[in-house]
Parts: structure tokens; C-alpha cells; sequence
């Protein structure tokens, strides 16, 4: 038991500590609000830059896809430049020709403009497998070989996910398209990859690169 504390003195030590302890609550409170918003403002601001500054610069050019099947999209136009469609496409795209290229692809992009893709060149035919780390959209994989015959296909491939997609077999050429483009533009097996007459210059030789984890 201990002994009762005066009514007055009692009233004066509970004034004195409740703003006490109000102080400390509100200062600490604000104190985490400022540096959660420093921490968010640093990261919102140093990470997008980071990745920025190291995105390689790609070089671009046109690639043409014959032979799709066009018949799910009867009387439309999948880019020929003579505007008919006649089961060829002409895509813009960007060309990932050596390891580092080939490392970085589309990692990190926020968005791919619609009609235009990403194509993986080999030195020579392989089996490949492309995992979908840091890569933020949802993609389509066409797999072909060095003849530009079609291989294989992985549609809407969700992103940042390390799941490895392989190839069905040898494939030296690997198409990369917005999740849903393979099946608008009607790509299978009867699809060819029509290069341009001049790749962009100084292709590396082979060199061994890892694009999927190991298992």
C-alpha cells in the first residue's frame, strides 16, 4: 500500500506529465513522417534515375514478320506499308545484339509503345531462356531460328517473374512484343522473320551469357 498523494499535488504531477508525454508523441510522430518522406523522396528520385542512366542505347531498325494468320482479324491492317493485308507485318524494333544488350532488354521500361518490340540476336542457334526480372510489362516471346523460321511462342508472360521460358528448340532470334500482339497479328508456326538487308554493324562474337537462373 502506498500513501494516498494529496488531490492538488496529484492534479499538478498528472498536468505536468500529460503534456510531458503529448510533447514526445507528436515530436517523434513528426519525426517519422520526415524521414519516411526522405526516404521515399530519395528512393522515388535516385532509383528511376539510376536505371536511366544505365540504359544502353539500342540500336533500331525494321524487321517484317510473313506468313502470319491474319484470318482473326479479317479486314485490318497489321502495319504493310502499302496499307493491305496481305499477312506481313512490319515492326519497329530495337535490336539487343551482344551480352550486355541481351542482359538488359527490357528491364525496368514502363511501357513499350504499342506496334514496336525488342529482338534478341545470337551468334548462332541455340536453346534460350528469358526470365522476366525487373522487367515491369507484360511481354510476348517469339522464339525463331536462324533461318527466321518460327520455333516457338510464350504469350503474356507476366512481369517480374523468374520463371524460365524456353525456347521448343534451337532458336538464334527472339521476338519481344506486348502481352497480346502475337495472337492480334495472328504469329504461328507458319510465321517467318524477315530481317533487314544490313543488321546494325559490329555483332560480337558469341559470348556465354546467363539469362535465366540456374536451377
Amino acid at each position: 500500500m502506498r500513501a494516498a498523494t494529496p488531490p492538488e499535488l496529484s492534479a499538478k504531477r498528472w498536468h505536468w506529465w500529460h503534456w510531458w508525454h503529448w510533447w514526445r508523441l507528436r515530436v517523434g510522430l513528426f519525426s517519422g513522417v520526415r524521414v519516411g518522406l526522405f526516404l521515399g523522396l530519395f528512393l522515388a528520385g535516385t532509383v528511376p534515375a539510376m536505371a536511366q542512366e544505365d540504359r544502353l542505347d539500342f540500336a533500331r531498325g525494321e524487321i517484317a514478320l510473313v506468313g502470319i494468320n491474319d484470318g482473326t482479324n479479317a479486314g485490318t491492317n497489321h502495319g504493310t506499308k502499302d496499307g493491305t493485308n496481305d499477312g506481313r507485318a512490319v515492326i519497329a524494333v530495337e535490336f539487343a545484339r551482344n551480352e550486355a544488350e541481351r542482359r538488359q532488354g527490357l528491364m525496368y521500361r514502363e511501357e513499350l509503345a504499342a506496334g514496336t518490340g525488342m529482338l534478341f540476336i545470337f551468334a548462332g542457334e541455340g536453346m534460350r531462356g528469358f526470365w522476366m526480372k525487373n522487367t515491369l510489362i507484360a511481354l510476348d516471346m517469339v522464339f525463331f531460328d536462324s533461318a527466321g523460321r518460327f520455333v516457338s511462342l510464350h504469350r503474356d508472360v507476366p512481369p517480374l517473374t523468374l520463371a524460365s521460358r524456353q525456347s521448343a528448340g534451337p532458336a538464334q532470334y527472339v521476338l519481344e512484343l506486348n502481352a497480346g500482339e502475337a495472337k492480334q497479328l495472328g504469329i504461328g508456326p507458319e510465321t517467318r522473320l524477315v530481317l533487314p538487308p544490313e543488321l546494325p554493324p559490329e555483332l560480337p562474337p558469341e559470348l556465354p551469357v546467363e539469362l535465366v537462373p540456374e536451377e
